[in-house]
C-alpha cells in the first residue's frame, strides 16, 4: 500500500518537473525566433528548425504523462477513510460545548454556507481572472505576429 503512494507521487514530481522544463525550453525558443531578425520570425522552416531542440523533452514529457495516467487506472489509490467534511454531529456537539446554547445549530449551518459561498465564489473568480489573461496572451502574439 505504502508503495502506491511513492509511485504516484514520483510520478507526479516527475511529470511536474518535465512540464517545467518543457515551458521553459519552448519559451527560449520562442524568444531565440523571435529575436532572430528576419522578416517572418515564426515561419514554418524557422519554427520546425527550433522545434529539433526541444523534441528529446516533449517526448519525454508526452510518456510521462502517458504514464501517469496508466499509473493511476492500472495501480489506483484506495479510497481515504477519513473524509474531508468533518462530521457535522461532531462540529456540533463541540460548537454547542463551547456557546452553550441552542442556537449553535444555526450557527454552524450559517458558517458553513457562507465560507463555502465565498470559496466558491473566489474559485470562479480565479478561473475568470485566468481565461481572461490567457486569452489577452494569446491575442497580443497573435498581433505580434501579425505586424513583425
Amino acid at each position: 500500500m505504502e508503495n502506491r503512494y511513492k509511485i504516484h507521487s514520483i510520478t507526479g514530481i516527475i511529470t511536474a518537473v518535465l512540464v517545467g522544463i518543457l515551458g521553459i525550453s519552448l519559451a527560449a525558443v520562442c524568444i531565440v525566433i523571435y529575436f532572430n531578425g528576419t522578416n517572418t520570425p515564426f515561419s514554418r522552416e524557422i519554427v520546425s528548425a527550433h522545434v529539433k531542440y526541444v523534441i528529446i523533452q516533449t517526448i519525454l514529457t508526452v510518456a510521462a504523462v502517458i504514464s501517469g495516467a496508466a499509473i493511476k487506472i492500472f495501480m489506483p489509490l484506495p479510497k481515504s477513510r477519513l473524509s474531508g467534511v468533518r462530521d457535522a454531529s461532531l462540529t456540533h456537539s463541540a460548537l454547542e460545548k463551547k456557546l452553550k446554547s441552542k442556537d449553535s445549530r444555526l450557527l454552524y449551518a450559517d458558517t458553513v454556507v457562507i465560507a463555502e459561498k465565498k470559496y466558491r465564489s473566489r474559485l470562479n473568480l480565479i478561473k475568470i481572472c485566468v481565461v481572461i489573461t490567457s486569452f489577452a496572451v494569446a491575442l497580443v502574439l497573435t498581433v505580434l505576429n501579425e505586424y513583425t
